[in-house]
């Protein structure tokens, strides 16, 4: 299968989930323009055919008709609901518009178009419709849901659309997203025992956001009736906006909220809060111990982590790909 990936990132979990999957590939161009992420990416997967660091000096028309899978997702702060809700017409998105040139100029046999929830109602949901209608308008026939990573093996709430796209008509005929499975990995599972002192979250950001009362129960503070919610071991506390008067759901039952780029979450620990392990975080993202070989600094793998699609949702879906075109 000859593949390329846009906006890469440094994990690259479509070059994982095809490892995992035991696909034999070729990764025919890769593009990334942060520093880091490139350095990261190369230690995982290996030199490309082609690495592009921008994807406005990529000319995709060499490859045109000649990728079988083209995998991207675009800068999502325009359209999170975490960011700037500028859409479309926001600074990042110009980005989005790039990366469907390079698409209309590719022309693969198969895509799949990864971004973030906050894109379906961007601009009254007027932005999702232009997305889809430039995927359209290339010829392709295309499925798109909202896929949530743990309802596919991994403790992270982290809800994704997915578009898929194809130009052969019975590849889309056969194609139908993975279903949902019952979480059996917890949270407790992918945490290290001990870890540095590092990690423990400052009292400057614990102070009139953390209440621990008599009897040893962690109060966190948040938008709600009650004006808290109570954390318990191997549940998951968010501390970004640890001041909000308007945060609600800090505390994740059991398992993780969705990743940012700087990790602003984490757990009971001895006594107090510490944040996630770089370990803790691509284990959330799908990433086999044996493959977590970090060169980069800690905020830069929590940057990595962050930005990166979750492992077992695209390895689940391009499992259905491949069924689906041996179905046809």
């Amino acid at each position: 299968m000859k593949i390329g990936t846009l906006f890469s990132g440094g994990l690259a979990a479509p070059e994982f989930a095809l490892k995992y999957l035991g696909i034999d590939h070729e990764v025919v161009f890769a593009c990334e323009w942060d520093k880091y992420a490139r350095k990261q990416y190369l230690h995982f997967h290996g030199e490309p055919n082609a690495f592009y660091n921008n994807i406005d000096d990529m000319d995709g028309n060499p490859y045109k008709n000649k990728i079988d899978l083209l995998i991207w997702g675009s800068s999502c702060q325009d359209f999170s609901i975490n960011g700037n809700r500028k859409g479309i017409k926001g600074s990042k998105s110009k980005y989005f518009l790039s990366g469907i040139q390079r698409q209309k100029e590719i022309m693969p046999k198969v895509f799949i178009f990864e971004n973030v929830r906050g894109m379906q109602t961007s601009n009254n949901g007027e932005d999702f419709k232009l997305a889809l209608k430039s995927f359209i308008d290339m010829g392709y026939k295309i499925k798109h849901t909202l896929l949530n990573t743990r309802d596919y093996g991994l403790p992270q709430r982290r809800e994704r659309i997915f578009v898929v796209g194809f130009l052969n008509e019975k590849d889309y005929n056969n194609f139908e997203f993975p279903q949902k499975e019952d979480l059996k990995l917890k949270l407790k599972d992918i945490l290290e025992d001990e870890v540095n002192e590092k990690y423990i979250v400052s009292n400057k950001i614990l102070d009139g956001f953390c209440h621990i009362t008599e009897n040893g129960e962690y109060q966190i503070k948040t938008a709600t009736k009650l004006g808290y919610q109570v954390a318990m071991k191997n549940d998951s506390i968010n501390f970004s906006f640890p001041k909000s008067p308007t945060r609600r759901g800090r505390v994740g039952k059991g398992v993780a909220q969705t990743l940012d780029c700087a990790c602003n979450q984490g757990i009971i620990y001895k006594g107090t809060i510490r944040k996630f392990t770089p370990k803790e975080c691509f284990r959330l993202q799908g990433l086999k111990d044996e493959d977590i070989k970090l060169i980069v600094s800690d905020s830069q793998a929590y940057k990595i982590a962050g930005n990166a699609i979750s492992i077992t949702p695209i390895m689940k879906i391009i499992k259905n790909i491949v069924k689906g075109n041996k179905n046809g």
